[in-house]
């Protein structure tokens, strides 16, 4: 069980924003995040990486271990010596991220949605992913990821390996940011995520979303795969989840506007 990082929180104890991304409504909680690629020379060399549609690290999740809100829940008692500030103020530390994660573990979607944005942080991704993430009333978690495009088909890859690639880079970070909101948030039993690409509807030139991959799980249904070994696109689709190909290629679902 890993324990959370003080410095990773602004451990604040009221309902404040992220840079006044974050916000709130009767039904639920949500704020808009940019999850930042992973320069290559950061992953391991044994993963191979080779450009950024390149899948990543093999595993899909960085650890199974779940953080460990509870233990962290109680601070324990305060330092004997009043006198010692260097205690004193270790205590205090000790007793805000408490405090956080409290707040975590008795379901505050505010401090569900910081604590996602902070190990979020720290995920390897093949490319910059803006996303949203939201807690419903119910306390299921809804995200959209917005993907890029693929690249242009280069001398080391034809289009076929290109498209094939591109299929998999996606699935993973599907997975992998699916399978660490379950890791954060014990409480957490469900989930519903949407990642699109934005593009011109070639009819109007105006601008929308295609939606290329949905993805509806819960904790149970993740839990029992090894993502250390799955492919992550025949794993998304055993899931349940939705995507489709032609060719070869990942092509929409559907379309919303931008």
């Amino acid at each position: 069980m890993d324990a959370p990082l003080s410095p990773d929180f602004r451990l604040s104890d009221t309902d404040g924003t992220r840079d006044g991304q974050l916000a709130s409504s009767g039904e639920s909680c949500q704020a808009a995040l940019l999850l930042a690629r992973t320069p290559p020379e950061e992953w391991d060399a044994a993963d191979g990486v080779e450009d950024a549609e390149s899948p990543g690290p093999l595993s899909l999740a960085r650890e199974a271990v779940r953080i460990g809100w509870e233990e962290t829940a109680n601070p324990g008692p305060p330092p004997a010596d009043a006198e010692d500030q260097d205690a004193a103020d270790a205590y205090a530390r000790s007793f805000a991220l408490a405090r956080f994660a409290r707040r975590v573990v008795e379901g505050d979607p505010h401090a569900w949605i910081e604590a996602l944005a902070s190990y979020w942080g720290k995920v390897p991704l093949p490319f910059d992913v803006p996303c949203s993430v939201a807690v419903e009333d119910d306390l299921s978690i809804r995200i959209g990821l917005d993907l890029p495009s693929p690249s242009a088909p280069g001398a080391r890859a034809s289009r076929s390996e290109r498209d094939a690639r591109y299929v998999e880079t996606c699935c993973r970070v599907v997975l992998t940011l699916a399978a660490d909101v379950f890791r954060v948030l014990p409480a957490a039993d469900s989930l519903y995520v949407t990642a699109a690409r934005a593009e011109a509807d070639p009819a109007t030139g105006h601008p929308r979303r295609a939606i290329l991959l949905r993805l509806a799980t819960d904790r149970a249904s993740l839990a029992a795969i090894n993502l250390a070994a799955v492919t992550p696109s025949a794993s998304f689709e055993h899931l349940g989840g939705a995507l489709r190909r032609e060719r070869g290629e990942l092509v929409p679902l559907a379309f919303e506007g931008a």
